[in-house]
């Protein structure tokens, strides 16, 4: 009996053929995925007048500690970043984009940007944008998934080893799920703080306001504040 393809099958196949080619037509690239990922970050920064350490880099690109230090220093020999102590804190190290860097980075993303197009003009517009709805749309079922498995872990050894964790996170529903006090820190100072029931329902700084209205998604019930979202 003739195997037939899944679906799954077609789609692991059609990814596989996808980023093949875009990997061949990236050979001729000065940059690597990491490099490339890294300058838009500090890219964007630089356009919205935020500040980038190599904590806010490694937690956006999840890469390790180690792995950021050695990326960092190969960006910084190219001639792509510089990096300098805060004059507010000399404590912290700032990392910020060279004109080379912005350079490099602008000539990557234009040579990835013509590749794209070509997948576009093929597909024609409304079949690119389903596509990409669709991954996203995967994307972020995978990384909700991935974020109870880690949250369900946090509480199973905070329970186990009577301990306290402190959590950062930008994740407003995160933090009404897994915390009993929060701190609300706005540019390095705290705003606002209490028990997360106080502070979510009961907002007294206009910057926690204005970070519960701009939370996605209403009438989600999660966690400890289960009427919050």
């Amino acid at each position: 009996m003739p195997y037939t393809p899944t679906t799954g099958d077609r789609l692991l196949a059609a990814w596989l053929s996808l980023t093949s080619t875009l990997w061949n037509k990236r050979l001729v690239s000065t940059l690597t995925y990491n490099e490339a990922h890294v300058l838009g970050i500090l890219l964007r920064a630089e356009d919205t007048a935020r500040v980038c350490t190599a904590t806010t880099l490694i937690a956006q690109t999840r890469l390790l500690k180690s792995q950021m230090n050695k990326l960092l220093t190969t960006l910084e020999g190219k001639g792509f970043i510089c990096r300098a102590r805060s004059e507010e804190d000399k404590r912290v190290i700032l990392i910020r984009l060279t004109d080379a860097g912005r350079a490099a980075y602008l000539a990557e993303h234009e040579h990835i940007t013509g590749i794209l197009s070509q997948l576009i003009d093929t597909l024609g517009e409304d079949r690119a944008r389903a596509l990409t709805d669709g991954i996203n749309e995967a994307v972020s079922a995978l990384d909700v998934s991935v974020q109870a498995d880690i949250l369900k872990l946090l509480e199973e050894i905070q329970v186990k080893l009577g301990i306290g964790i402190l959590f950062v996170t930008h994740d407003l529903r995160v933090a009404s799920q897994i915390c009993d006090d929060v701190i609300v820190i706005r540019r390095g100072e705290c705003v606002e703080s209490g028990h997360v029931q106080d502070v979510f329902f009961h907002p007294q700084h206009e910057y926690t306001k204005s970070l519960i209205a701009a939370a996605p998604g209403t009438n989600y019930p999660f966690g400890r504040t289960a009427h919050l979202f």
